[in-house]
């Protein structure tokens, strides 16, 4: 007998805190929902627009709200996806140069490689006073 169980219990079983959503998704609604309605009432009081066309112009606003509260790329927020890119763009070159890597020969993870001589810094001549 084969039971089918899911790879991600976590992922497909979220804890849900209203009406099947979870608590970041509840909260990213509610910023949307309020800041849409106190531009819609700022927009109905400053510029004197109509009702309709204040909801009209407010929606596209909340959809963007909440698509950042919702979004999710390979498990990760867009604020967690930005702060990885960002990381992964400022960290491109390594800071240090390890003493397996010689870039003479191109030998990456080399045990041995040939001594190269030091060059000598000659000292220079001071004057005297």
């Amino acid at each position: 007998m084969i039971i089918p169980i899911n790879k991600d219990f976590e992922k497909e079983y979220q804890n849900n805190s209203w009406k099947g959503l979870t608590l970041r998704q509840t909260i990213s609604g509610l910023i949307a929902f309020l800041v849409s309605i106190g531009i819609a009432i700022l927009l109905y009081l400053k510029f004197g627009f109509s009702p309709v066309a204040c909801v009209y112009l407010c929606t596209p606003l909340m959809g963007g709200i909440i698509f950042l509260g919702v979004y999710r790329y390979q498990d990760l927020s867009l604020i967690e996806l930005l702060k990885c890119m960002l990381f992964t763009k400022n960290t491109k070159e390594l800071s240090m140069i390890l003493e397996e890597y010689d870039p003479a020969n191109q030998k990456v993870y080399a045990m041995e490689y040939p001594k190269t001589k030091k060059k000598k810094i000659k000292k220079s001549k001071r004057r005297k006073k």
